[in-house]
């Protein structure tokens, strides 16, 4: 005759909290939506966290990336940082981008922000990962791209070490991944004053 085991209330408690597997570091998932300025554009998807089991139940209850309208973005990025170039934790530093062709099919560009993600989480860039502030997946009409955001302690060994590790994340060569500083990117892009104005008006105030 099989043995019945009745957990108590206390027993359900105990096994649910030894199930929980804390991460390293809380982060925020962020989604930019709508027009206006940058900081406007910025919204918390799910802030913090914590653990892995957050993490997958965000990850299943958000739409995925290649379902999101072009133009939006995902940020995924730790405790105390922003998807913003002149945040304090991001200045003097850069971006790792890694291209993704259009003509690919869509579940690769999920595939692909899943498992940046879960490098992040685990640690995968070991004793870089204090180098690295967050992670980018933007849906574009021409093509992809998914950056690794990285602050200012990542030198140029740094930087390469982290390259060969997203190359091998998203088996792509070497010319697949580029690095662009924050400085590069606003002076690149046309619509610069606007991303800075808001922190500027902060930072008066």
């Amino acid at each position: 005759m099989p043995i019945t085991v009745t957990k108590t209330a206390k027993g359900r408690e105990a096994e649910r909290k030894f199930s929980i597997i804390a991460l390293n570091r809380p982060w925020n998932l962020f989604i930019t939506k709508g027009e206006g300025r940058w900081i406007d554009r910025v919204h918390k998807v799910r802030a913090p966290i914590t653990t892995y089991q957050d993490f997958w139940s965000t990850l299943y209850r958000t739409t995925p990336v290649s379902k999101m309208t072009t133009g939006e973005d995902y940020y995924f990025f730790r405790q105390g940082s922003m998807p913003l170039w002149e945040h304090h934790s991001n200045r003097g530093g850069g971006r790792l981008i890694v291209w993704l062709w259009p003509s690919l099919p869509n579940y690769y560009f999920d595939h692909c922000w899943m498992k940046v993600q879960l490098a992040l989480i685990g640690e995968q860039f070991f004793y870089d990962s204090d180098k690295v502030n967050g992670a980018a997946a933007c849906r574009r009409t021409w093509r992809n791209k998914v950056c690794l955001w990285v602050n200012s302690n990542a030198d140029e060994q740094a930087i390469a070490r982290m390259k060969r590790i997203l190359m091998r994340i998203f088996y792509v060569p070497e010319d697949h991944v580029k690095y662009e500083s924050h400085r590069q990117s606003a002076t690149r892009c046309r619509e610069a004053d606007r991303f800075l104005e808001p922190l500027k008006d902060e930072q008066k105030n």
